[in-house]
């Protein structure tokens, strides 16, 4: 049974702190082509999106050291810390190379935030509990963005920095956190067990499929405001209502998750999600047709609704508890990897004929599709399956 004694405010400070990790590029996405008037370099304006993936790729493989060094609510804290500081930079610093530093550091706090809460999580829940707080999670990640990207839209109106302000929000949650969360310390026997190649070997799909929908995901997400303003030439306002027709899409998609999860399973819901990734890149390359950007906002908005949930799901079940921290810390570098490709990924654009990238990775998306179809199977470890029926009833007293 899970040591880990969740309450109502705890739950909401878990739901806060995942709504922060899509806000990590929400924020700034409607403003960034103001962002490149300003600067005049299309590739350091991209690297704003991108660079906070490298620094949670650097960073995650050592988060479970931290947390052993600290203790999970102080690792946290430190997260949301590192997050709030070096996310607002942009509202005092003038250079972009400044700025750029500052993303990687912002990279860090996501990475400490996004491995310890799913850590909490995975402990503090089982069965149709997890089940269902993962679905919970994923609706408090999209309306984050529904927000964040809106009042970026509003903000970025006035000007660039502004946007910049909405990370601080990290502080606020931090406060909260601080007084409500409360973690049990780890013992002995849970620190010195040591990953092997069987542990790893049951999750690299997981790993994999991570790496690439968000490739597939940020690919789109960084095309799609140029896209706006070339096909249809709409304001930072009217761009970030449209982008946040995506995280509707995304919402109204995981709050099914848990229904679906059950009746379909994840080898199915994974199929579901990288065919829409494929229908979405075909229709952004498919440059003659300005309404194209919007088939491509609601097959994302579907792909992304389900990516995270699935895979989430995925490794908080296929883990241990005594493992599950540094599995998931692997399972977060490699889902921000792809994130962090992709502005390297789409500078083939330059090199290839319009639209050629896209119909590439469609093709891509479709081939992991029938992989998923045809080889995964999830099978959950025998304690996992333990004393599930006690954790449901503390989830659904909690959220009735």
């Amino acid at each position: 049974m899970s040591t880990y004694k969740s309450n109502t405010l705890m739950k909401i400070c878990l739901l806060l702190g995942s709504s922060l990790l899509v806000m990590g590029n929400a924020a700034i996405g409607p403003s960034l082509t103001q962002i490149n008037q300003v600067f005049n370099d299309p590739f350091c304006v991209s690297l704003l999106m991108t660079l906070p993936a490298i620094g949670v790729v650097l960073s995650a493989p050592f988060v479970d050291k931290l947390m052993r060094l600290v203790g999970e609510k102080n690792a946290l804290l430190v997260g949301l810390f590192i997050y709030g500081a070096a996310g607002s930079s942009g509202l005092w610093l003038n250079s972009i190379y400044a700025l750029l530093y500052f993303r990687l550091l912002f990279g860090i706090g996501i990475a400490i935030c996004m491995t310890v809460i799913n850590h909490i999580i995975g402990n503090a829940f089982q069965g149709k509990s997890r089940t269902d707080f993962i679905s919970f999670q994923s609706v408090a990640v999209n309306l984050g963005g529904i927000v964040f990207v809106l009042l970026s839209g509003s903000l970025a109106e006035y000007s660039w920095r502004f946007p910049f302000s909405l990370y601080l929000l990290s502080f606020v949650i931090l406060i909260m956190s601080a007084k409500v969360i409360n973690i049990p310390p780890h013992r002995d026997t849970e620190i010195k067990k040591r990953l092997t190649l069987s542990d790893i070997k049951g999750v690299f799909p997981s790993y994999a499929m991570g790496l690439i929908g968000m490739l597939f995901y940020y690919m789109i997400l960084i095309n799609l405001p140029f896209t706006l303003v070339s096909s249809l030439s709409l304001t930072s306002s009217m761009i970030g209502i449209v982008m946040a027709g995506m995280s509707v899409i995304s919402v109204i998609v995981a709050y099914w998750f848990r229904h679906m999860l059950s009746t379909l399973g994840e080898r199915w819901l994974l199929v579901i999600c990288f065919t829409c990734y494929a229908i979405a890149l075909i229709f952004l390359a498919l440059t003659q047709f300005e309404w194209r950007a919007y088939v491509t906002i609601v097959f994302s908005g579907i792909g992304f609704g389900l990516l995270l949930p699935t895979l989430s799901h995925m490794i908080m079940s296929l883990s241990t508890r005594v493992l599950r921290a540094r599995l998931m810390s692997g399972f977060v570098m490699s889902y921000f990897l792809g994130q962090a490709l992709s502005a390297f990924v789409l500078q083939l654009n330059m090199l290839l004929p319009e639209g050629l990238v896209f119909l590439i990775f469609a093709m891509i998306s479709t081939i992991a599709a029938c992989l998923c179809a045809r080889f995964l199977d999830i099978k959950e470890p025998k304690e996992e399956t333990l004393n599930v029926k006690e954790n449901e009833v503390c989830f659904e007293k909690d959220f009735s």
